[in-house]
Order: structure tokens, then C-alpha cells, then sequence
């Protein structure tokens, strides 16, 4: 940030102790927080000489509406009217590892972004591994994993 807001360091320090992490990030709105998250998964690719970066998401999928959001976001009813959209996302089925591990030897993969639970195509709940599954996917592939938390964060799923 360009100024210094007390309140809003105390909050960042708090946040990333609770999380064992070393950085925290305030964002406007969820697209803006998703479009952020997009940006680093390429960056990590970058940064591991990966030209293309590509990101798998989920079919039926809602990330925000912002061109890069929407282009992660698995589902042309959102989508119509915005062609081009950014390249490099490849949309899986939900709840289907196998859909993932298909792309296991696609060495432009750097991440993963998904909805815990999908919300806007109906509140789709996943397999009781099914996160478990692709975190280990991604630790044994050095893939990021995003979640996309806007709807189900703090506290609303229960």
C-alpha cells in the first residue's frame, strides 16, 4: 500500500501468525483477491522457466468478473459476450481427480484454483478426500493451489 494504516498492519501480523504465513493481502473484493492469486501462480511459473503458465480450474466454476477471473471461471453463461478471454486455463470436472491427474505431465501446469464448495452453479459439496487428493497433487507436482474462498470463508459453510 502506498500509506501506512496502523490498524490494517496489526490486522496483516495477526492474520499471517494464525496462518503460518509470511504475507497477507487485502484486496477490494473476491475478483480482485482471485485476479491477485492468478498473477502469483504465474509468477511462480515464471519464475520456474515455465513460458506458458497454465492453471486448471473447475467446470461450473465462479471466480469474479474481471477478464482474467472470467476466463478462470468454468462456465460460458458467464462467460458469453466477453471473447477473447485470457488464455491458459484448462477447466476439469469438479470433484474428479482423475481429470486432474490427466494433467500431471503437462509441465506448463502451475496451479490449481477451485471453490471448496461450488456455489454459484448450486452449492456443490465435494468428496470428503477430495481437497486432501489435489493438495497432495499439487505438493508432488510443485503446483500452486488456490481456493477460492469468497463465498465459503469465514465461517459461512459452517
Amino acid at each position: 500500500n502506498w500509506y501506512h494504516i496502523q490498524h490494517q498492519e496489526t490486522l496483516a501480523k495477526k492474520l499471517c501468525q494464525l496462518a503460518s504465513m509470511d504475507t497477507a493481502f487485502f484486496g477490494n473484493s473476491g475478483a480482485e483477491a482471485n485476479e491477485a492469486a492468478i498473477k502469483i501462480a504465474r509468477l511462480h511459473g515464471r519464475a520456474n522457466n515455465i513460458d506458458n503458465p497454465v492453471i486448471l480450474t473447475a467446470n461450473q466454476s465462479f471466480h469474479g468478473r474481471t477478464m482474467a477471473t472470467l476466463s478462470a471461471t468454468g462456465n460460458e453463461k458467464v462467460q458469453n459476450g466477453f471473447s477473447p478471454l485470457v488464455s491458459e486455463f484448462i477447466h476439469v470436472d469438479f470433484n474428479d481427480i482423475d481429470a486432474i491427474t490427466a494433467h500431471v505431465d503437462n509441465a506448463n501446469i502451475v496451479a490449481i484454483m477451485l471453490e471448496p464448495i461450488q456455489g454459484e452453479s448450486g452449492v456443490i459439496i465435494p468428496a470428503d478426500d477430495y481437497l486432501n487428493q489435489v493438495q497432495d497433487i499439487c505438493q508432488a507436482n510443485d503446483w500452486l493451489l488456490i481456493l477460492d474462498e469468497v463465498q465459503t470463508g469465514i465461517g459461512r459453510t459452517g
